[in-house]
């Protein structure tokens, strides 16, 4: 995956959500930071997670989707070293804390765009 941006998909207050995050593919796991203050950090926590990114131009485009268990990492090693490697935040949180996804199931397409 190139991109940066992509949407995980979780569940709040029985209801689906989907929200932007940054995010960065390493060890077969997708990573990303959480506020540990909100509803998603808890609605990411040991949750099955679906995460989807794409990108198209006006030729041609694709789409990935996978499904996972989330959980947050208590390795302060590795979130040091996934911000080492440019991994951001959105927006400006009081607390981060790195989640990931390791990738169980995935699915992807590539289509061309209709003029």
């Amino acid at each position: 995956m190139s991109a940066s941006l992509g949407r995980i998909s979780v569940t709040m207050n029985a209801l689906p959500v989907i929200l932007p995050i940054l995010y960065r593919v390493d060890c077969d796991t997708v990573w990303f930071f959480s506020d540990a203050a909100t509803e998603q950090h808890a609605a990411v926590t040991n949750a099955v997670v679906a995460f989807e990114v794409d990108s198209f131009d006006r030729e041609r485009g694709w789409s990935v989707l996978l499904i996972g268990k989330s959980f947050v990492s208590v390795d302060s090693a590795l979130s040091a070293r996934q911000r080492d490697a440019g991994l951001r935040t959105l927006a400006p949180v009081l607390k981060s804390e790195l989640a990931g996804i390791p990738i169980e199931h995935i699915t992807g397409r590539r289509f061309a765009v209709q003029a």
